[in-house]
């Protein structure tokens, strides 16, 4: 199953010492997303803009915590639902924003940003961005119909 989210407000929760406190969490920005799920599969990007995503849609890397270079998710302690028919989308959009984001899974950079992951987070829970800053993307050089047909998977 995949599916996209609108870009918008909402709040994310982090156990991570990095960013000043045991637990921090905050409603903030949050980019376009789109995530892939189904018995062995869970993963996100993100995109830019507010339009619905086409094939030709550049994917980025989800600028999150506990999110592999490829897209990946690690689960952690988080509860996913069973089942991946469209009935159960925000039942797996509620497992991803209600998890614990506890530290960056990515070899490269998450984000293109001065300071890097951790001092970015730090600046979205401490609300210096009304939207999401789409600069700070980094992009994972494939389009939406490149990984619908399998080509955009990003190993490296």
């Amino acid at each position: 199953m995949l599916w996209w989210t609108r870009p918008g407000m909402r709040h994310i929760v982090f156990r991570a010492e990095g960013l000043g406190a045991a637990e921090r969490g905050e409603v903030v920005p949050h980019p376009g997303l789109v995530f892939a799920a189904s018995s062995q599969v869970w993963k996100v990007w993100a995109v830019k803009g507010d339009a619905r995503p086409t094939p030709e849609t550049a994917l980025f890397q989800a600028p999150y915590f506990n999110v592999y270079d490829h897209g990946g998710i690690c689960q952690g302690s988080a509860s996913v639902p069973e089942g991946t028919t469209a009935e159960k989308i925000e039942a797996w959009n509620e497992a991803f924003f209600g998890s614990f984001f506890t530290h960056p899974n990515v070899r490269k950079n998450l984000v293109k940003y001065r300071g890097g992951s951790y001092q970015f987070w730090q600046d979205m829970l401490d609300a210096k961005f009304a939207r999401f800053p789409e600069r700070v993307l980094v992009p994972v050089q494939a389009t939406l119909g490149q990984l619908l047909d399998g080509r955009g998977e990003r190993n490296d």
